[in-house]
Order: structure tokens, then C-alpha cells, then sequence
């Protein structure tokens, strides 16, 4: 409403100091276009979610998470301790969300539709443990040519 007041007094001073309309109309334009720039500046979502092991069901802290919108990186964020990760400030539009964590195979989430003022929440990411044994590693298999 403040906006509204600034507007009111501009023509008040031009009809007192016969400044010319075009300079008036031009300033009442300029204001009400960057209220609305402001406006739209602060419509943003927010995503969030949890990252668990699939196999015991126990949070996994410090997972990297990756927001992309066409291919193009976004923002990243790291899980907290019990897996839980929040994007703030996000614009409206659709999302990609790549989750990573150390010995786990990557979890996608595509298409995900963001829009203004709203908590988009994406439930329970879980990640799958890689079979990272040694023995089966190539480097593993090789016997020491001093032992034969």
C-alpha cells in the first residue's frame, strides 16, 4: 500500500508544479512494474525429502543431491545427519534431482513440477548399496608374481 501512497503524492506534486504528464505516467509505470518484478522475485517452491539405505532403512547423512532443470545444473545440497535435504527458492518449472552417496547406486527423479509458494516433498529416496567386495575387483583377482 506504501506503493499506492508514493503514487498518490507523485500526482499531487505534478499538478502543483506542472511537470509534465509523460515524465509522471512514466514514473507510475516504472513503479508498479518493479512491485510486480518483486512480487514475482519472491514466488518460489521448495523441495524436500529424506535419503534412506533400501536394505536396513537407516538414514543416510551427507548425501549429495542435485537439482537440474534441461539438463543444466542448478543448485546442489548435502543430506544432514538423518538424510534429510531441502532446496529453498526454487522458481516454478520442472526439475530433474540426482542423489548420490558414497558406494550407492545414483537415484533419479525426473520431471518433477515445481510451482510458486508450494513445499513439493519427494517422500523417501531410497539408495541401493553396490556389491563393493574386493575379491571380485580386478585388482583383487591378481596374484603377486613374488608368491607363485
Amino acid at each position: 500500500m506504501k506503493q499506492i501512497e508514493v503514487i498518490r503524492e507523485a500526482l499531487l506534486q505534478a499538478r502543483r508544479t506542472r511537470v509534465n504528464k509523460h515524465l509522471v505516467v512514466f514514473f507510475m509505470l516504472f513503479l508498479v512494474l518493479h512491485v510486480f518484478t518483486c512480487m514475482c522475485a519472491y514466488s518460489q517452491g521448495t523441495i524436500k525429502g529424506k535419503v534412506i539405505d533400501k536394505d536396513n532403512q537407516t538414514p543416510l547423512g551427507y548425501a549429495t543431491v542435485l537439482l537440474f532443470q534441461d539438463g543444466i545444473f542448478i543448485s546442489g545440497t548435502y543430506a544432514d545427519e538423518e538424510g534429510i535435504f531441502t532446496f529453498d527458492s526454487v522458481p516454478s518449472g520442472k526439475y530433474d534431482i540426482r542423489i548420490a552417496h558414497v558406494g550407492c547406486d545414483y537415484y533419479k527423479i525426473e520431471g518433477l513440477e515445481i510451482e510458486d509458494d508450494t513445499v513439493k516433498d519427494i517422500g523417501v529416496a531410497q539408495l541401493i548399496f553396490r556389491d563393493t567386495s574386493f575379491h571380485d575387483h580386478p585388482l583383487g583377482k591378481r596374484e603377486r608374481e613374488d608368491t607363485k
